[in-house]
């Protein structure tokens, strides 16, 4: 099962990041793949399910996350999307997100997928590896556009 973990150390705040993170309804305007993303349910202050459609080399598949979020504390916050229906067997994806000072964060990404059929799995597997690897610096990115005048 494909796997990628990453961590990165960014110049935002802790609350920032986290704000981009559970922002699903706005994934489509910064990452390349996600072409629509909407909350389908609130299930209750810390989880809601969510719908996206993703397009990798004009094959597109819809699928939904079941998302898990908490703070912690001030500094220290969590996120985690599991796929419940769609193209995965599984899907999960995990960020920690613990600020070390003001303007300084260390975001921890985690990403395990397997594709329900062996097809996809040949199909998109390097591809969806690619896109999710570039997944810290399109918020990163994103987090600049944001922020830029608050630092």
């Amino acid at each position: 099962m494909p796997k990628i973990v990453e961590t990165k150390i960014m110049n935002f705040s802790a609350k920032e990041i986290y704000d981009l993170v559970i922002d699903v309804e706005n994934y489509s305007e910064f990452l390349p793949w996600c072409k629509s993303a909407h909350i389908s349910k609130h299930i209750s202050e810390s989880n809601f399910q969510a719908e996206l459609l993703i397009n990798f080399k004009n094959i597109f598949e819809r699928y939904t996350s079941d998302v898990v979020f908490l703070q912690k504390s001030e500094k220290e916050y969590f996120v985690e999307a599991k796929a419940i229906k769609g193209p995965f067997k599984s899907l999960i994806n995990r960020w920690k997100i613990v600020e070390i000072d003001h303007k300084k964060t260390q975001v921890e990404f985690f990403l395990e997928f397997e594709f329900n059929s062996l097809l996809l799995s040949k199909m998109l597997g390097t591809i969806f590896s690619l896109a999710t690897q570039k997944m810290m610096n399109s918020f990163e990115n994103r987090a600049s556009t944001l922020y830029k005048n608050h630092h």
